[in-house]
């Protein structure tokens, strides 16, 4: 019978590195989390992208010296689906791009956009992987507020931008403006909303992301710390408030159709019920009460919008950031068997595809939505079926349901306090808002918020996995 050789270490000597690998990868995950609010940055390289969160800058930077400190570990449920997915979605698009090269010969546009498509998936992989291996570490309180902290810059960002929108210190637009610039990725042109009055969009690219990042990231968890805080609850609700403010003062139909859709599933579950149809009588409140106080705002003039095109029947009627999101979520399931959507182009093939992969309605602004030359789809739904078929699109809905799971298995554990039990909760919401901001806006694979929460969840599995091990 083979017996481990013992270590030529003194106890007391590998009790102190196994502490001092632990601190460095606590030290790893804190800086994740602080960095999840900075949606873009400037780098010594001029790179063709809209968004390069410093939460995936740091990812790869750090992802060896992770991935050595960590060891093996065991294959959890949400960890297998994510790695299957992203595994299978890199595979397919080589055979994509090969399948592309030999029909059509070589295409720069589509070898680049499909660089850029495999790169933002595997800053995505490693956001999850580093926070997966760093989350074990912390306790739920310490995650919260680690999240309350990353939306602090942000928050009071928009705080200053509130003040300049409201004329109480005009001054405050040049340093919302500086500020803001300095996170602009080189060979980016600054585009008109880039910094508005009357829209606050934080350290995001613009003020839809921002509002999106408050709902899913920094709410929920704060929100976890006020219903279990001891002490200094005086501070979480000012935190709270402040965000809500920010929140706001972003004026996003997003934002409000992720948090509608957040509280719209705490209304069905009965022990939230009353709460949640409580918050969503406020949420119309609060709207009405912007209507009426600033009937110019942005929010307002995209509901008059929507509502224009949804009354007369016709999608080229709206806006083209709806008919942007409307086309690129529906319009490659129109097209399921009338192109090789069913298949999958490939990561990066909308952009010599869309005539196949969408309807002719809702191509010609999708093409002015995207980079000159390199058309492509907005929102995960719509170009995961298209980019990834299926089968992609499959694996894609299996994280999320897998994910669901283990949170229902992790409640039916003993909570090792209040918190954990409140942060599960958090998650379980933040996920609901991440399905509609997925569904409606946002499409990057190197946003780090879903990843945040799948590493979040996949944590907890491990932890609790281990723990049942040893007992």
């Amino acid at each position: 019978m083979l017996q481990a050789e013992p270590s030529a270490l003194p106890a007391g000597t590998e009790a102190a590195l196994a502490m001092r690998r632990q601190n460095l990868l606590a030290l790893i995950g804190a800086a994740l989390i602080l960095a999840l609010g900075f949606e873009t940055v400037q780098l010594p390289l001029t790179l063709k992208a809209q968004t390069i969160p410093l939460t995936g800058v740091v990812a790869l930077f750090v992802l060896p010296v992770v991935a050595l400190l960590s060891g093996v570990r065991r294959f959890t449920p949400v960890f297998t689906i994510v790695t299957a997915f992203c595994v299978f979605a890199a595979v397919h698009s080589v055979v994509a791009l090969g399948i592309d090269t030999l029909a059509s010969g070589s295409n720069p546009v589509r070898t680049a956009a499909w660089l850029r498509q495999l790169a933002a998936l595997a800053v995505g992989f490693a956001i999850f992987f580093v926070l997966r291996t760093t989350l074990v570490t912390f306790t739920e309180r310490r995650i919260a507020t680690l999240a309350v902290w990353a939306a602090s810059p942000g928050v009071l960002l928009a705080l200053l931008n509130v003040l300049w929108g409201l004329g109480v210190w005009p001054d405050a637009g040049k340093i919302v403006w500086t500020l803001r610039l300095l996170t602009v990725p080189r060979g980016l042109v600054v585009p008109p909303y880039f910094s508005q009055a009357d829209r606050a969009a934080g350290f995001c690219s613009e003020p839809s992301h921002f509002a999106f990042f408050l709902a899913v990231i920094t709410l929920p968890p704060t929100l976890s710390l006020l219903i279990t805080a001891r002490r200094s609850v005086w501070l979480v609700r000012a935190a709270l408030a402040a965000q809500v403010l920010a929140f706001v003062w972003a004026f996003s139909v997003t934002g409000w159709l992720v948090a509608g859709g957040m509280l719209l599933v705490l209304a069905l579950s009965r022990p939230t019920r009353r709460i949640a149809l409580a918050m969503l009588g406020a949420a119309a409140v609060l709207i009405l009460g912007l209507v009426l106080a600033f009937p110019d705002n942005y929010l307002l003039f995209q509901a008059r919008a929507l509502w224009s095109g949804l009354v007369k029947g016709d999608p080229s009627e709206l806006l083209p950031s709806v008919t942007v999101i409307f086309f690129g979520t529906l319009g490659p399931f129109a097209r399921a068997f009338s192109s090789l959507n069913l298949l999958g182009y490939g990561l990066g093939g909308t952009a010599t595809h869309l005539a196949a992969i969408v309807p002719e309605a809702g191509q010609r602004d999708i093409i002015a939505a995207s980079w000159t030359g390199m058309p492509t789809l907005t929102t995960s739904v719509g170009r995961v079926f298209a980019e990834t078929g299926l089968a992609g699109f499959v694996l894609f809905v299996a994280i999320w349901v897998v994910a669901f799971r283990e949170l229902r298995r992790l409640r039916r554990t003993p909570a090792g306090d209040a918190t954990a039990a409140a942060m599960l909760d958090a998650a379980s919401l933040a996920l609901v808002g991440l399905a509609v901001g997925y569904t409606v806006k946002f499409g990057s694979f190197a946003l780090p918020y879903m990843w945040f929460w799948l590493a979040y969840v996949d944590s907890r599995s491990s932890r609790n996995r281990r723990q049942v091990l040893q007992h």
